[in-house]
């Protein structure tokens, strides 16, 4: 049973037994007997089309102010100025629309509702009044705090899919793509030297075998989150030369295996990244990366060899390395000087340390 259904259940065996003790107070016979049982029955019969949802998005809505005047009505067939028993159903109404309305609807109900259920006290303007807009003031105030942090639970839980969702594309692109670039690299190369070096060519076969191997586990990582990945720059460096014919200077002036685990995966991917654009892009045969402490800043410099490009246009590799620092704050640019490519990253190096 949903939510909305056990609402409607609960509600309507309420309403029942409040109707039959307002009933019992009245002593209504006669034709005024008749129309309290009647629209009694048409406020049973609104509850139910409205709890089985066989009415449109904007009729549901008004449904609710419809439900309001015949509580009205209904109460207006009293021999009392107010009969609490009937003078509840307000409340659940106004529960009933804060819980499954959303909020800004349910706020707009919910006043009027309550503006509805005080017509009445005009006749009886005194200390009872007040209370009873008091405790209507403070249901609606609740109902609607609570809508708020529900819907502001709901849209932190949205941001947080799409950062992981953002997350994982960035890591299976930084990581799967910089394997598969090697890849491609080495199957070239046993191309090119297949009928010149059949054993030079077999053995770049074999390592490609071994790069797939690799691309596959990448993948894996990457669905799996990528949990346990340790951010080793120097290894990834080094298999990156096994796979291409790139020679690759990394000089690291500011320590970084001792960077949190956030500024070294970031620094991580940064170089990964632009080892890849060098090689599959560039054609790159000398790659430099520079880390170095500068005053608040961790400066990341990586500078190619490669053709450059005198137009750039961000890819995803680019723009997610972007999106990176910006989230930290940091500084990130690129483009071609002299001959080849740079990539330079600034990083506030406040709290960047373990």
């Amino acid at each position: 049973m949903n939510f909305k259904k056990s609402l409607y259940l609960t509600k309507s065996i309420a309403v029942i037994l409040l109707f039959a003790m307002a009933y019992i107070k009245e002593h209504a016979d006669g034709a005024r007997a008749i129309a309290f049982i009647g629209l009694f029955i048409l406020l049973l019969a609104g509850q139910y089309i409205r709890s089985k949802m066989l009415i449109k998005e904007k009729i549901y809505f008004y449904s609710f102010l419809a439900e309001a005047f015949l509580i009205f009505a209904l109460e207006s067939l009293s021999k009392y100025v107010i009969n609490n028993y009937l003078h509840i159903f307000y409340i659940f109404l106004i529960l009933e629309a804060g819980l499954v309305l959303d909020r800004r609807k349910a706020l707009g109900i919910n006043i009027f509702i309550a503006g509805i259920s005080l017509i009445k006290y005009f006749y009886k303007f005194d200390n009872e009044f007040l209370f009873q807009l008091l405790i209507l003031s403070f249901i609606i105030t609740i109902l609607n705090y609570a809508s708020a942090q529900k819907e502001a639970a709901v849209k932190i839980e949205e941001l947080s899919k799409a950062n992981e969702r953002l997350r994982i594309g960035r890591e299976i692109h930084d990581s799967l793509g910089h394997t598969l670039t090697g890849l491609i690299m080495q199957l070239e190369m046993a191309y090119h030297v297949f009928d010149t070096d059949k054993d030079k060519s077999y053995g770049l076969l074999r390592d490609s075998i071994g790069s797939s191997r690799e691309a596959l586990r990448h993948t894996r990582q990457a669905v799996e989150k990528l949990r346990n990945d340790k951010y080793d720059i120097i290894e990834m460096i080094k298999r990156f030369q096994e796979q291409t014919v790139a020679v690759i200077v990394f000089n690291d002036h500011a320590n970084t295996p001792f960077f949190k685990e956030q500024y070294k995966g970031l620094i991580f991917r940064l170089i990964q990244e632009a080892l890849t654009n060098s090689i599959k892009h560039g054609r790159a045969t000398n790659i430099s990366i520079n880390i170095n402490r500068e005053k608040d800043h961790i400066k990341i410099m990586i500078e190619d060899d490669g053709s450059g490009a005198e137009k750039v246009i961000e890819g995803y590799g680019l723009k997610g390395m972007r999106e990176r620092l910006d989230e930290l704050n940091g500084y990130f640019d690129y483009g071609s000087k002299n001959k080849g490519f740079f990539i330079k990253a600034l990083i506030p190096a406040g709290d960047i340390y373990e």
